[in-house]
């Protein structure tokens, strides 16, 4: 999985996974957004042509 994949979700999606809880999202949430992202994001602009899912 990449960053893109990771970003591309919406926070609700993360808090699913089990062992992910407020805690583990609030931290990663604080990353994504130091590094210019957000989660829910569309990635198509930054993908590489073999990362683009094959529609």
């Amino acid at each position: 999985r990449t960053l893109a994949d990771l970003v591309s979700l919406q926070e609700s999606d993360l808090l699913k996974f089990r062992n992910f809880g407020r805690k583990s999202l609030s931290e990663l949430a604080d990353v994504v957004v130091q590094n210019g992202l957000l989660f829910g994001m569309n990635v198509e602009g930054y993908l590489r042509d073999d990362e683009k899912k094959n529609d």
